[in-house]
């Protein structure tokens, strides 16, 4: 992973999935936690590595996924209640912190006015 502390900035969109991308190696003799805190839960365990092994999926909510690079957290079914920060933490001077923003899609308002007349 990195070796001090990094702060991510990512949006993601309701309905849609987000990816937050942990890199670095874990061996089998490390753990990985992934956290969420929010001002209205407080902190909150998402997911957890342990020697070699990913913890059971505890909903279908989140998700950790191991790759090449690292392991992912991703969040399913983006809601605005998912907005928060979120910390993929090896150690305590080894962590990503992800400040995470939920926008709703934006909506595209059919035009009202004529101003082309294809009548002929």
């Amino acid at each position: 992973m990195c070796t001090a502390s990094t702060d991510v900035n990512e949006t993601g969109v309701v309905g849609d999935d987000l990816t937050l991308r942990c890199n670095g190696t874990v061996t089998s003799e490390d753990s990985l936690n992934w956290w969420l805190y929010r001002r209205d839960l407080g902190l909150q365990d998402l997911r957890f590595y342990y020697r070699g092994e990913i913890d059971p999926d505890l909903s279908d909510k989140y998700i950790m996924q191991k790759v090449a690079y690292g392991y992912n957290l991703i969040i399913r079914n983006l809601n605005v209640d998912d907005a928060g920060t979120y910390v993929c933490m090896r150690s305590i001077d080894d962590k990503i912190t992800f400040l995470v923003d939920v926008i709703t899609k934006p909506t595209v308002q059919p035009s009202t006015s004529s101003d082309t007349d294809i009548t002929g």
